[in-house]
């Protein structure tokens, strides 16, 4: 009995090397379908020479003589307005405190210091950087010159409302 449980012992530590193998295999296999995938790229892009979806949705060369009009879908007038905003909109600038770094339109900035940092009498300001206190974050690069849209599109939004309910 001894022998025969040295014998499936043996087998069952063959099979699992043998599966152990054939993993490999195939994980090399997918490694060298993946580098050969990557040699395909032309900037990320894959090209592929024959689309299945192609005979059902065609393959989009009739889109490529597709005339634009010349002509605004705005008028003069909505045009002149549109333009109007955005040059508003350029011109609107943060003001920030040199003592407590904190950004905002109305800080009342007189020699780079906002008015809660003037009225606070201490030597070392409250939030101040001389205080270890800094309210502001760093943002990463990848972060930094973010449009308002892409920031709205990303920050996560959290609104939280009190229902009360009343009889009557």
């Amino acid at each position: 009995m001894h022998a025969s449980c040295q014998d499936c012992l043996r087998r069952l530590r063959e099979r699992r090397a043998a599966t152990a193998a054939e993993a490999e295999e195939a994980l090399q296999r997918e490694l060298e379908e993946q580098a050969a995938l990557a040699a395909q790229l032309d900037d990320g892009v894959q090209h592929d020479e024959i689309d299945p979806y192609d005979e059902f949705f065609g393959h989009g060369d009739d889109l490529m003589d597709v005339d634009v009009l010349e002509e605004s879908a705005l008028s003069n007038e909505e045009a002149r307005r549109v333009k109007s905003f955005r040059d508003a909109l350029d011109n609107i600038a943060l003001d920030t405190c040199s003592c407590c770094q904190e950004s905002d339109w109305d800080l009342k900035i007189v020699e780079g210091v906002c008015k809660s940092c003037r009225a606070d009498k201490e030597a070392t300001k409250k939030f101040s950087s001389a205080n270890k206190v800094n309210p502001t974050f760093t943002q990463p690069a990848c972060l930094k010159g973010l449009t308002d849209v892409e920031e709205m599109i990303i920050s996560r939004v959290l609104p939280l409302m009190q229902v009360r309910h009343t009889r009557g």
